[in-house]
């Protein structure tokens, strides 16, 4: 009876640490589910960073191409630029020879001008009433595929002279001389994309070289203010420099 009882008090503390042992292992299996899951989402993390920088590569990949074409494409375009040369050249000496019909083609329209102004009632070259309200000038550097603007208010002049014989005189330079630049003149103020996709533009996306001079009437119309913008996006490598000078004048 002894030796039973022994037997059986053997097989309880036998099936009680099998039962414990059971739990500690249903504990270890759970715990290394979690830390399986885990590991999971790290890996998941990680392959999102591979694949964003995989596409970061492309891109970077993508540009760095387009640039070695656009650099080779500058190094074919030197021959052509000689030959332009070559051509402007012979332009010159075309203008040189039809200098004085440039003359006569000048003096012709500021007769016609002054007949123009005369009969909208503003006062002609001949007047003292042309009064400079202000001039302001100014340099910028506009990076590849990027833009610029300048915004030039009348301010206080509003309420002293008639925004309609208002006249805007502009001038800029832009380096590289050779390389292009877009200009635009709009009426107003024009601070976002917007706004200059609305505006009245007396001059839009004019394509000009090394710089330009010339003269806008009514770019104070609207809110008497207007809005000069360059545009250096058709580049995808070379910034330009800008430095420019506005002067403002009034016929009245």
């Amino acid at each position: 009876t002894k030796t039973l009882q022994k037997e059986r008090d053997d097989a309880m503390q036998q099936n009680d640490r099998l039962q414990m042992e059971l739990r500690m292992a249903k504990m270890e299996a759970e715990q290394a589910t979690r830390a399986m899951h885990d590991t999971q989402a790290s890996l998941e993390e990680m392959q999102m960073e591979i694949d964003l920088v995989t596409k970061a590569s492309a891109k970077a990949n993508s540009r760095a191409a387009k640039g070695e074409e656009i650099a080779n494409s500058l190094k074919s375009d030197r021959q052509k630029i000689q030959e332009l040369e070559s051509q402007v050249q012979a332009l010159r000496e075309w203008a040189l020879a039809s200098a004085e019909s440039k003359r006569l083609m000048q003096e012709r329209c500021r007769i016609l001008e002054s007949k123009l102004k005369q009969a909208q009632g503003r006062p002609g070259e001949g007047d003292d009433t042309e009064k400079l309200l202000f001039t302001k000038n100014g340099s910028m550097v506009i990076g590849a595929g990027d833009k610029s603007s300048v915004f030039i208010e009348l301010g206080s002049h509003a309420s002293e002279v008639d925004a309609r014989f208002v006249v805007l005189r502009w001038k800029f330079d832009s380096s590289p001389s050779d390389c292009t630049i877009d200009f635009s003149v709009m009426k107003g103020k024009c601070e976002t994309e917007k706004d200059r996709s609305k505006a009245d533009h007396i001059i839009k996306d004019r394509v000009i070289t090394g710089g330009a001079g010339g003269e806008s009437e009514g770019a104070f119309n609207v809110d008497a203010a207007c809005t000069l913008l360059w545009s250096n996006e058709k580049s995808w490598v070379r910034p330009r420099t800008v430095k420019y000078t506005v002067d403002v004048v009034s016929l009245k």
